[in-house]
């Protein structure tokens, strides 16, 4: 029951219940309109129902308003898409994404750091501020706040136990240096580093290839090598 008067929140209606003796009054405000609906049965009937098949007879009511008062919100009888004419148990994902969108329309609009990734503005750049003269630095700005991935591969052969221990070792390094990064190994001298704000990536790949075991760090399809590292065939 609760979960539905939320959901009447966010189509910004105000739902009250109130059970009074043999009836549940029910009403629904929106804006200046009351919609008032009293589920009445005799005493004797209810009396004879488990309390949780109430609750249900109240819930299936509430479920039934929500439905109409959403449709008749959107949609004049005569405006309806045949998807909103359908029975709610014959929607199909497609039908529940539309009603989703459709809810969503009147919610007010997230921050840019709440939105999903793809749908975020991309971060301003100023470009009086940076030396233009090391393109990194533009791709450094230009990946902030956004997720990016590295490769790190481990020198000397290393098992991939070894791999493992030499890689978690780095990562508490940087996260202690305040640079957070998941790690995900994948093959036996070579792992994942994935930073959620994508321009701590090169603050980690300075720590990296100062490391004696790092053979090169990847950025971007570009490549770092590690300043202890050897050839190896």
């Amino acid at each position: 029951m609760f979960r539905n008067i939320a959901v009447l929140g966010q189509l910004g209606l105000y739902c009250d219940i109130v059970k009074r003796q043999n009836a549940y009054v029910i009403s629904i405000k929106e804006r200046k309109n009351l919609h008032l609906l009293t589920f009445r049965q005799q005493t004797a009937e209810l009396g004879i129902l488990p309390p949780k098949m109430k609750k249900v007879l109240v819930l299936v009511v509430l479920c039934v308003l929500i439905n109409n008062l959403t449709d008749a919100k959107k949609f004049k009888d005569k405006e309806k898409p045949s998807w909103a004419k359908k029975d709610i148990r014959d929607f199909n994902d497609a039908d529940m994404e539309r009603l989703l969108e459709q809810w969503e329309e009147d919610d007010d609009p997230l921050e840019p750091d709440e939105l999903p990734e793809h749908l975020r503005p991309p971060p301003s750049i100023d470009m009086g501020s940076v030396d233009s003269s090391n393109p990194e630095n533009i791709l450094k700005l230009s990946k902030k706040g956004r997720t990016l991935m590295t490769f790190v591969s481990v020198n000397g052969n290393p098992t991939r136990d070894e791999t493992e221990d030499i890689t978690k070792l780095w990562q508490t390094s940087l996260w202690n240096n305040h640079i957070q990064a998941e790690r995900y190994l994948i093959d036996d001298n070579r792992a994942i580093f994935m930073f959620k704000d994508g321009a701590q990536a090169w603050e980690a790949k300075d720590f990296l290839v100062e490391q004696e075991r790092c053979l090169h760090v990847s950025i971007e399809n570009k490549e770092y090598k590690g300043k202890h590292n050897r050839d190896e065939l």
